[in-house]
């Protein structure tokens, strides 16, 4: 940790303070600034970009529950940790998931010995400037992705190139368009995998999605069909999941993703009545998946990112990305990425109320947390004030809202733009006047999602 960084201690001993003070910096190569009480502490969380903000907890309180709400309502990448003497000594009200669900990041017991605090102080990732490009690559090396044999169609045209690897090396067997007679395909009975282009991920979805459908459309399905169907559907998920919409993930940071999307969705099924509104939402039309999918992703890999955002916060995130849009059903009329421009004043109006549409009809669904109807609502707040439905400004935005605003606005600019995610995140950067809509944490955050080549 460099010496800029700072670490705030509030503790109402001095002596107390000044230890810690003394222990951390001698350990830690960073400055450690402490104060004794609330007013002190509220001007100097003011004056200076803490990484750490330490609070003793050791008797529960409401000083350094106050602390807590004042740094999460103006500044979501601090980690705040809680100071105790022992786990005995908190009571059911103030739980490790209760301090967790109100903001705090890490709680330490003295129990646990000093190098247990340096160890969640030195976790802090130092900060980078926004304008370092991370992503200095342009270039792709050509790559491919693992097909199985079984998910392969001999008698349709296909839709895509289909590969073999023979000693390190991708052979074409297959054009885009041909049909894969049995012949060849026996020609290859032996091999078990084939290969198609990254470029050409989204052409396999496709395909597999349609089979799929007709595999729906059958009235009785039997067992067998059953269980293939949920193998593609699995599958297809995997493939997008490579795309070329999210490939230049982390791939430890995608992993996560994808484990997350599969508890998102068992979730949603064990609620019959969010079951329904997933169920009406997705009827629509492919744009409405493909961004809905994509907000989802991105949500998900910022909040993975961002220090603050604990288990219970990141559901309603993911939920909220799935379900923000719902509202839009309630229009008389179609809107998408691709004809936003062409709405007349009239619709435009009515189109920003869509927000608040998706919490009435979300209310449908029981006991769902506000704090989800809170994110939905706010999901087109921008920092700079010009955001909707209220217009709200910086700090009157809720947290968790910024993470989903960002990820909805790099959503829709893949999709619009049909560009790679670096490329995309490239032009916001360079885009002063888009970066003043989010918090800037939020979009390092996502700069932090990507893998440096």
């Amino acid at each position: 940790m460099s010496q800029d960084s700072k670490v705030l201690v509030y503790h109402p001993n001095v002596s107390s303070a000044k230890e810690l003070r003394i222990q951390i910096s001698q350990e830690i190569n960073c400055k450690v600034d402490i104060c004794v009480n609330k007013l002190e502490a509220y001007k100097l969380l003011s004056q200076h970009n803490y990484e750490n903000v330490v609070l003793n907890f050791e008797t529960p309180n409401e000083n350094s529950l106050e602390l807590l709400k004042f740094i999460r309502l103006n500044s979501n990448d601090r980690k705040v940790i809680f100071l105790c003497k022992s786990s005995r000594d908190l009571s059911e009200s103030f739980s490790e998931d209760k301090l967790a669900e109100l903001g705090v990041s890490s709680v330490f017991y003295k129990t646990e010995g000093f190098n247990r605090l340096l160890d969640i102080i030195k976790a802090q990732k130092n900060k980078f400037s926004i304008e370092e490009p991370i992503l200095k690559n342009e270039k792709r090396e050509p790559s491919f992705t693992r097909v199985s044999r079984k998910f392969l169609s001999r008698k349709n045209p296909s839709f895509f190139d289909l590969y073999v690897k023979i000693n390190n090396h991708y052979i074409k067997i297959l054009k885009r368009g041909d049909i894969f007679e049995d012949e060849q395909f026996e020609k290859y009975s032996e091999i078990e995998d084939f290969f198609i282009s990254r470029d050409d991920e989204i052409n396999y979805v496709k395909h597999l999605n349609n089979v799929i459908e007709k595999l729906n459309q059958e009235k009785k399905m039997s067992p067998k069909l059953r269980k293939s169907a949920t193998c593609l559907i699995r599958e297809a998920a995997e493939s997008l999941f490579n795309s070329a919409f999210c490939s230049r993930l982390e791939p430890r940071l995608l992993d996560e993703c994808r484990t997350l999307c599969y508890n998102v969705k068992n979730y949603i099924e064990e609620s019959s009545s969010l079951k329904n509104l997933f169920n009406t939402h997705y009827s629509a039309e492919n744009t409405v998946k493909e961004h809905s999918f994509l907000t989802m992703i991105y949500s998900i890999a910022i909040s993975i990112k961002t220090p603050w955002i604990n288990e219970r916060v990141l559901r309603n995130i993911s939920l909220a990305s799935l379900f923000h849009d719902l509202g839009l059903k309630r229009l008389d009329f179609e809107v998408n990425q691709y004809n936003f421009n062409k709405l007349s004043m009239e619709q435009l109006i009515e189109y920003k109320k869509h927000p608040e549409y998706s919490v009435e009809m979300l209310n449908e669904a029981e006991d769902q947390p506000e704090a989800l109807k809170q994110i939905i609502f706010q999901h087109h707040e921008y920092m700079n004030g010009e955001g909707f439905p209220l217009g709200l400004y910086e700090s009157q935005i809720y947290p968790p809202a910024r993470v989903l605003s960002m990820a909805n606005f790099f959503a829709d600019k893949i999709i619009l733009n049909q560009e790679s995610p670096e490329v995309v995140l490239r032009g916001l950067i360079k885009n002063r006047i888009n970066l003043e809509k989010f918090d800037i944490n939020v979009v390092k955050a996502l700069v932090d999602c990507f893998k440096a080549r």
